[in-house]
């Protein structure tokens, strides 16, 4: 099974559960201005849509990585810190369904 679908998907219980989240480069937890949380960092999908209109593609990052990305662009910065982030979207989308079994 592939994760995620495309299409419009807004999922606050899954942000909230990607804040909470260690940061994917770094480790970190409760790094930055929200210090109860990391950030949701939403990753655009190859097709060229606009990531905010799927929050199953984010990923959690502290605030200096979440900056880092945009400041350097995110192809540079996946390089930099050896990411692949569609593999890791498919990761951590798998995780929560698994989470939330009954």
């Amino acid at each position: 099974m592939k994760f995620p679908k495309p299409g419009v998907v807004h999922d606050q219980d899954y942000l909230e559960w990607i804040e909470r989240r260690p940061c994917v480069v770094c480790g970190r937890l409760k790094a930055g201005f929200k210090q109860d949380k990391n950030d949701a960092h939403h990753v655009n999908d190859k097709s060229g849509g606009s990531a905010k209109f799927n929050d199953k593609r984010a990923l959690p990052m502290c605030w200096d990585h979440h900056r880092e990305g945009h400041q350097i662009g995110w192809i540079t910065f996946q390089k930099k810190h050896n990411l692949d982030f569609e593999i890791l979207i498919e990761a951590f989308n798998i995780i929560y369904e698994r989470s939330n079994l009954p």
